[in-house]
């Protein structure tokens, strides 16, 4: 017994191989892939990775090209659209700039190729390679008396890409006391730390000038140093022990006369002065005949002003005379 088909039956049954016919065959496409290795480059270098666009479809296609870099990172050479035959292939150039502040690790560019049929894309791999680096700000000269401490603030920066401890050591010149703190510091990549130093005067030194030097090391072998000057002033009034006479500047001056008609001989000796003293003014005028006649060494003049901020005093010349 046979099975009789109508006309509207086998239209429908040719309708359906038809669509499955055209699943299996499909749009045009465009796939996209890796052709370089992975790429080991120093912060601030630049990588470049090849890939390949290929249309695996039977008709022509317009493709856009989109590349997706780490943020701050920059790149060229890529086209936004290529135009792929049916079967065709285009090599695409991908060139990548490392920022200077990259941290080390591994990094992916990607490529996407997209059009009418949906989107393809492939990764590359970039290897930061680690770099240690350390920058030093100095502080400004100080100065202290002897006996005092001066203290300092050392800006240490951390100029690599990878996260490292720093070493700190401090010395003067002459062996003085140096306290350092903290010791030792951990920074990220681009942080900066505050080193705080305190260089010790000894008592009794001389005024004049100390060297301090700084080195700091860090864990992967950066090394960076520094160094400064310490001003020595001298001692203030009240540390002074002596005479007044050690803080003046005196100068001497002398007078020979001879009459050889007469034969008389006449001389003189001159000492004046004047400084500051304990906070105030002193001048001094000291005059004395001899010892060349006419007599050996009598007190021709005598002249002292001290003047101060609460008080003055002047004897000699005029008596002596007292501030009220």
């Amino acid at each position: 017994m046979g099975v009789r088909r109508s006309g509207w039956s086998e239209r429908l049954l040719l309708g359906a191989v038809l669509v499955l016919a055209g699943g299996i065959v499909g749009p045009a496409q465009a796939v996209v892939e890796v052709l370089s290795p992975p790429r080991a480059v120093s912060p601030g270098d630049v990588a470049l990775h090849v890939f390949q666009a290929a249309n695996r479809g039977p008709d022509p296609v317009e493709a856009r090209l989109r590349v997706d870099v780490p943020s701050g990172w920059t790149h060229l050479g890529v086209p936004e659209e290529l135009f792929l035959a049916p079967g065709g292939e285009e090599t695409v150039f991908l060139t990548v700039i490392v920022p200077r502040v990259a941290s080390a690790g591994l990094y992916r560019v990607r490529l996407v190729v997209s059009g009418a049929w949906g989107e393809s894309d492939a990764s590359a791999e970039v290897q930061v390679q680690p770099v240690a680096a350390v920058d030093l700000v100095p502080p400004e000269p100080g100065q202290g008396q002897p006996g005092e401490s001066v203290s300092y603030a050392l800006g240490v920066v951390n100029q690599g890409n990878l996260l490292d401890r720093f070493f700190v050591e401090a010395s003067s010149a002459r062996g003085w006391d140096v306290r350092t703190s903290p010791r030792e510091l951990a920074l990220g990549p681009g942080e900066r730390g505050t080193v705080q130093l305190v260089l010790s005067i000894p008592t009794g030194v001389e005024p004049g000038r100390e060297l301090l030097t700084v080195a700091v090391r860090s864990g992967e072998g950066a090394e960076a140093r520094t160094a400064w000057y310490t001003t020595v002033l001298p001692p203030g009034p009240e540390a002074i022990v002596g005479t007044v006479l050690s803080e003046l500047e005196l100068r001497l001056g002398g007078r020979l006369e001879h009459d050889p008609v007469a034969d008389r001989r006449a001389s003189a000796l001159t000492l004046t002065g004047g400084g500051e003293v304990l906070g105030g003014e002193l001048d001094l005028v000291v005059r004395l005949t001899g010892p060349w006649g006419p007599s050996p060494y009598r007190l021709d003049r005598l002249g002292v002003r001290y003047e101060g901020d609460w008080a003055w005093v002047e004897a000699g010349d005029t008596g002596l005379a007292l501030s009220t």
